[in-house]
């Protein structure tokens, strides 16, 4: 049986801040940042354990950082690292900010203005952010759907690219029979129903999880454990906790009748604070084109790998 740090544990599970504490919230942009503006494409790249994070390039007083893409982060618009903010000029406000971890672990961190940023071709002024204490090394903060609601967005990590159209724009190449249309779910968090096991499950979509991660005692995780059993093979050691964790490389899970491909799915029972079946990651952005329209509450797929 193998033995599995705790470090790569968490790289192998989840590296969003996964907050659980906070309710959702999104940064509305001022109009004039808008102006004129249809569509921008970004190009990514991916760092992090086995490049399975997604970075977005932004731009702050001549400063070139490198915040992962986390759609798990519901609340957060931009966060940055303390290491970070001693570079550039901010404002902050008096008010500290409480949030948990998926791990339960609670944190107080700064709020505070960035004069002007640049994503692609948008120039951003006066934009609300946190600073991040949690962050993994190799990342300046994250990027969340608090900042990306604003627009939608179509990501395809294949070509390393995001792109964000403005929010009445839904392109005409979606309504080809190639895509699958469906519409998500939205409580604290980005999520989707899924079938597996003849049932149906609802999980999160998190870009900032290098896996599909579940909890031990989630009903999914005992559903896997009961049916799928257990080997030598899929079985490591969490060297922090001496518990199991579980690894399952499961070929075919259904959006419907859409196949999403195959998930690496690690069961831990490190995800203490996160309540409910667990986080669709890096697997379910790998194998499909997606497009998003925040207002609607409707995500197209379109399966790449």
């Amino acid at each position: 049986m193998k033995v599995l740090s705790f470090a790569l544990l968490i790289s192998l599970i989840l590296l969003s801040e996964g907050c659980v504490s906070l309710p959702s919230s999104k940064f509305n942009l001022r109009k004039d940042d808008l102006l004129g503006f249809t569509e921008t494409e970004i190009s990514i790249d991916f760092g992090g354990y086995e490049n399975h994070y997604a970075i977005i390039p932004v731009s702050i007083q001549g400063v070139t950082l490198k915040p992962m893409f986390d759609s798990g982060s519901e609340w957060g618009t931009i966060t940055l690292i303390p290491e970070v903010l001693d570079k550039i000029k901010v404002n902050y406000t008096a008010n500290k900010m409480q949030y948990r971890d998926a791990y339960g672990n609670v944190y107080y961190t700064r709020k505070f203005t960035i004069p002007e940023i640049r994503i692609g071709d948008l120039n951003i002024t006066n934009i609300i952010a946190v600073e991040n204490l949690t962050s993994p090394e190799g990342f300046d903060g994250y990027i969340g759907l608090g900042f990306l609601k604003n627009f939608n967005m179509m990501i395809d990590y294949q070509n390393k690219r995001i792109t964000l159209y403005r929010n009445t724009i839904i392109p005409d190449f979606l309504e080809a029979e190639k895509w699958f249309r469906y519409r998500y779910y939205e409580n604290q968090q980005f999520k989707i129903n899924f079938n597996f096991l003849n049932k149906e499950y609802q999980i999160g979509l998190d870009s900032g999880s290098g896996t599909t991660a579940i909890p031990v005692g989630s009903e999914l995780g005992k559903d896997i454990l009961s049916h799928l059993g257990i080997t030598e093979e899929n079985v490591v050691i969490n060297q922090r906790t001496g518990k199991n964790v579980y690894i399952y490389n499961i070929e075919h899970i259904y959006l419907d009748e859409y196949d999403l491909g195959k998930q690496v799915c690690v069961l831990s029972d490190d995800m203490s604070g996160y309540m409910g079946n667990g986080l669709m990651g890096f697997d379910f952005f790998n194998n499909n084109i997606i497009f998003i329209c925040f207002e609607s509450k409707d995500i197209w797929l379109k399966r790449v790998n």
